[in-house]
């Protein structure tokens, strides 16, 4: 028998910006916790034979009557609309199709946006008479449920701040005294002089990550990202990391390697330790094995230690469209069918994706339009881009502006899932890379290694070689106690400079030093100063027993590895970089040219004043002639020298 279907839509204007309504109803994990829905359990993604992609999902209502259904993928343009579609097993319900409709409303709010229009709607329809009693009794209260989600929302106070997300509870029970012993030892460890603000800026930011994790619910307590978290709260995102591995440390939180697919990029595997990272791993969702890369798929996350809280890893949505920020809009595209796209209102490189098979179409250097300025041959365009069902045609689409729409056909035989995505990747990621660099991980996680063999590729690193200039005459003129004494101060003196610039000391050898940066500019700021405030660390020593630091840098892409039970990095970068120092005839800086070809680091050499040379050079071991730039550093002046021995 055929049983009616029932439909539901409620409308409200909301004194709040469609961004921000957005923000707030599409991460819909969140939402279905707050208003009363269920935790589900699920399995891997799925295409059917005319090219679905469905997930199973199953859970117990009221915990303990079972519910099963496959669930589509999220249908969703970003700040406007979202559409979920279930098709259940049993005999309560067979098929729920529901989502929300946002527009500018009628009113202009006081920082001059507009305010919401908010239209939620949902359309159940029962599999047999348990069903037609219960729906029309439940239908309305999850509708209803998250309009008074919205208003708490607009009734919080000022004080709660922008990021306020309306929770459970007020509060969430954690063991007080736990949480107050870690948060001294915290303050104690991470003062003032750690983030140079003054009490104000350790304590504020202290007493942010405690409220957060007193007030926050359980999935954002769990998996934390400082970056995000940092922002959210208005707080630098280096302060905000050192403060992270420093909970970590004292027991407040615990660290963790997320593993992301370089598609879809969500997370899909974590490990509680470097040891157990892998450089190969598999989505099961795009079904692709990818090379996990140190600065591109492998974040830094952080949890609440369970002495503090226990929170539950529930899940309560798998499909939120705030899962994947970077797709502007999903969209089913029927076989045969023409549906149009139009390109988001930002410039930038775009692409679409067809999901599960991991087609692109790309779309690089979409232009924005000022509206302000906008002619009759300005006016949005529209393009037709056909999907063959193993390519596209064209692949490649150049010269467009933001608002034009692309007509897209599916001329395959099967349904296709698409995703217009922007190619940058989020900013928000704590990587690898980074975080493996700071010298305050490396003192306070030296274990947090790769396991024995593994080897892990990282895109970008940045690495400073130093050596002294006549090491072994040295040791023959004053002695090897002396020199050995002056060679382990000379490491302090390094240590400080380099740490102060963000990097960290991998190892030394011998009289040699090796250091690694996230980026080129952080190590000629440590070469500079290591440069200037030499004469301060040989200040008082009689004439022929000072000491003169060569140093070469040059960044690339290397190995990470684990050598000597610490991180380590080889490749052709790491052995560019030690050819380059030797380079160095003491008291300058020798650099690579890619190097100097960075923008940042070419104004920092300008702005600094530094006198610039440019060879070309035969290096050991390297074929073909290499570019450098040797930097003439000036000296600072005597009188600053004593209070640079001292640092």
């Amino acid at each position: 028998m055929k049983w009616p279907s029932f439909f539901y839509t409620m409308e409200r204007e909301v004194p709040i910006p469609r961004t921000k309504v957005w923000e707030l109803l599409s991460n819909t994990d969140h939402l279905d916790r707050v208003i009363g829905l269920f935790p589900i359990s699920f399995e891997p993604a799925r295409m059917t034979a005319q090219g679905t992609i469905v997930r199973s999902i199953a859970a117990k209502v009221a915990g303990w009557i079972p519910l099963r259904w496959e669930e589509r993928p999220f249908e969703w343009t970003k700040y406007r609309e979202y559409l979920s579609v279930r098709e259940y097993s049993g005999s309560v319900m067979r098929k729920f199709e529901g989502g929300i409709l946002l527009e500018d409303g009628n009113s202009t709010l006081p920082d001059g946006e507009r305010s919401t229009q908010i239209r939620i709607y949902a359309r159940f329809t029962p599999a047999g008479p348990l069903g037609l009693l219960a729906i029309p009794l439940v239908g309305k209260r999850s509708i209803v449920r998250t309009f008074k989600f919205v208003e708490r929302y607009e009734k919080a106070s000022p004080a709660q701040g922008a990021d306020y997300l309306p929770q459970r509870r007020n509060e969430f029970p954690v063991n007080k005294r736990e949480l107050e012993r870690a948060a001294d030892e915290l303050a104690a460890r991470f003062g003032s002089e750690k983030l140079g603000s003054g009490k104000t800026g350790s304590s504020k930011l202290l007493d942010k990550l405690q409220e957060h994790l007193v007030t926050r619910g359980d999935e954002e307590v769990l998996n934390m990202r400082p970056y995000v978290l940092a922002d959210r709260w208005g707080e630098g995102r280096d302060e905000s990391v050192r403060l992270f591995l420093h909970a970590a440390a004292v027991g407040m939180l615990n660290l963790s390697w997320n593993l992301i697919c370089p598609n879809c990029r969500v997370p899909k595997v974590s490990a509680d330790s470097m040891r157990a990272v892998s450089s190969a791993f598999h989505c099961d969702f795009c079904g692709i094995n990818y090379n996990a890369r140190l600065d591109n798929y492998v974040e830094l996350r952080f949890s609440v230690h369970s002495q503090i809280r226990k929170a539950e890893s529930n899940t309560f949505c798998i499909g939120s469209p705030s899962m994947a920020p970077h797709i502007f809009e999903q969209r089913r595209v029927e076989a045969g069918e023409t549906r149009p796209i139009a390109l988001p209102g930002r410039s930038g490189n775009w692409r679409i994706r067809v999901l599960k098979r991991n087609h692109l179409l790309a779309l690089p250097g979409v232009e924005h339009v000022d509206g302000a300025n906008v002619s009759a041959s300005s006016t949005p365009r529209e393009y037709k881009v056909t999907y063959h069902g193993d390519s596209w045609l064209p692949t490649r689409l150049e010269g467009l502006r933001a608002g034009d729409v692309l007509q897209v056909t599916n001329a395959s035989d099967k349904e296709i899932l698409i995703a217009l995505e922007a190619e940058q990747w989020d900013d928000a990621i704590v990587t690898a890379a980074k975080v493996t660099v700071m010298p305050e991980f490396r003192r306070m996680f030296s274990s947090e290694v790769l396991a024995p063999g593994e080897q892990v590729g990282i895109d970008n690193i940045s690495l400073l070689f130093s050596d002294l200039l006549g090491s072994t005459q040295f040791y023959e003129q004053v002695g090897d106690a002396f020199a050995y004494g002056q060679v382990r101060k000379h490491f302090d003196f390094m240590r400080y400079w380099i740490e102060q610039s963000g990097g960290s000391i991998v190892k030394t050898i011998g009289d040699a030093v090796m250091a690694v940066f996230e980026t080129p500019e952080q190590s000629l700021r440590a070469a500079l100063g290591i440069q200037r405030h030499v004469g301060g660390f040989n200040a008082g020593l009689p004439q022929g027993q000072e000491i003169v630091v060569k140093i070469g840098l040059h960044h690339g892409p290397a190995i990470a590895v684990t050598s000597n039970e610490v991180l380590d990095y080889f490749g052709r970068t790491v052995n560019m970089a030690a050819r380059i120092q030797n380079e160095s005839a003491g008291g300058d800086i020798v650099l690579s040219e890619e190097c100097v070809q960075r923008e940042e680091v070419a104004r920092l050499l300008v702005s600094e004043g530094i006198e610039l040379t440019h060879e070309s050079v035969r290096l050991k071991g390297i074929d073909g002639d290499v570019r450098i730039v040797r930097a003439i550093v000036r000296r600072i002046a005597a009188e600053h020298r004593e209070s640079d021995r001292s640092a």
